[in-house]
């Protein structure tokens, strides 16, 4: 669950989605239950985890998750919040959001976007629910920073990387991304940024997912940085398409990430 830097962020996403399914099973019904019994699943669309204080394998022996789920009025999306607790305080946040769809084949789990059914649906009280759209945080962090030139790695995906539908999992970008900035690094070792892009925490990570991709597909992975070293935006492509777009904030100062973990 973690490196000597930090816990890694894809295992936040999966002790998240992990907790996600233990309030499907208290407050819905269970995720299984879900699928089988009311052929309705959730695709991840979206996710941004932010560490808020630096949180490392020996700061503590336990940490508290805590997730709480809202929908939209429609049924069509769910918003998941996740709170990382430790002995010092909330040491990471992640909101998390849920494209949901109707399963057409029980086999495949083939999906297509759907709303939840109505019984599910009318099961979350009035502050759970919200109109109108997801706020989209990554755009505004992207757009005019003067990015460096894209630099390639392969990427092919293979079973390690999938859920139970053959699909990708959201759970698997960061350490899709980590490998690409690790690889740019590498390749560029003459670079003064290549150090910080080796040795430097992740602070925050949004990504957003925009198609699928299933087992064996063949992509490529573009990636770019700023001119400080400190941000790098990874696109995942296939042919012409872009499936996700992840950005990777990194801390800025060395003084940010040692002495151990402080309080929010």
């Amino acid at each position: 669950m973690c490196s000597p830097q930090q816990v890694h962020p894809w295992s936040m996403l999966g002790l998240g989605m992990s907790g996600w399914a233990r309030w499907l099973g208290a407050h819905l019904v269970p995720f299984r239950a879900l699928v089988r019994e009311h052929q309705t699943g959730v695709v991840i669309v979206g996710f941004d985890l932010e560490y808020l204080a630096p949180f490392t394998f020996f700061d503590a022996d336990a940490f508290e998750l805590t997730v709480t789920a809202r929908v939209r009025d429609d049924g069509r999306l769910l918003w998941f919040e996740l709170s990382f607790v430790g002995p010092q305080g909330r040491w990471a946040r992640a909101s998390v959001v849920g494209r949901v769809v109707r399963i057409n084949d029980g086999t495949s789990l083939a999906a297509q976007p759907a709303a939840l059914p109505g019984p599910l649906l009318e099961r979350f009280l009035p502050a759970d629910r919200f109109g109108g759209s997801v706020p989209r945080v990554l755009e505004p962090r992207i757009r005019d920073v003067p990015w460096s030139d894209e630099a390639s790695s392969p990427l092919r995906v293979h079973r390690g990387h999938c859920e139970a539908a053959d699909q990708w999992s959201f759970t698997e970008l960061p350490r899709i991304v980590a490998d690409a900035r690790e690889a740019w690094a590498l390749r560029a070792s003459d670079d003064p940024r290549a150090r910080i892009g080796l040795g430097t925490p992740v602070r925050r990570l949004i990504a957003e997912l925009t198609r699928p991709l299933y087992i064996f597909d063949a992509a490529t992975v573009t990636t770019q940085t700023d001119g400080q070293g400190h941000r790098y935006l990874h696109r995942i492509r296939k042919g012409a398409h872009v499936h996700a777009t992840v950005l990777e904030e990194l801390y800025e100062a060395p003084a940010e990430v040692s002495g151990g973990s402080s309080a929010e």
